[in-house]
């Protein structure tokens, strides 16, 4: 994992993230508030409240994605989506618990 993390801090014009693996996220959330050219991400949101913190201040995303988000990401998306109403573009739920279900929602056009 540390050469993961290593990684991820040197690739400075990184705009696309996906890691939908559990427990990687909470390890990598620092070096991804860094990324400023970051604008898509697909990730594994089972977090706990302040890794919830760290994932929901990443700002300028056009596409989210979130699979599985806990109870802690719901609670911030209201706030994120606000952060992120200039910006985003497609905003993705994946939740599943036997077969794969995706639920797209587009946003408003108030919201873009």
């Amino acid at each position: 994992m540390r050469e993961c993390r290593e990684a991820l801090i040197l690739c400075i014009n990184l705009t696309r993230f996906k890691c939908t693996m559990t427990h990687i996220l909470p390890i990598l959330l620092p070096s991804l508030q860094q990324r400023t050219q970051l604008r898509d991400l697909s990730v594994y949101s089972n977090l706990t409240t302040l890794q919830a913190k760290m994932l929901t201040s990443i700002k300028n995303l056009t596409n989210v994605s979130l699979e599985f988000a806990s109870s802690n990401i719901v609670v911030n998306l209201p706030a994120w989506m606000q952060t992120l109403s200039n910006t985003l573009t497609c905003l993705t739920l994946y939740v599943s618990s036997h077969h794969s279900h995706k639920d797209i929602i587009p946003l408003p056009s108030a919201l873009r």
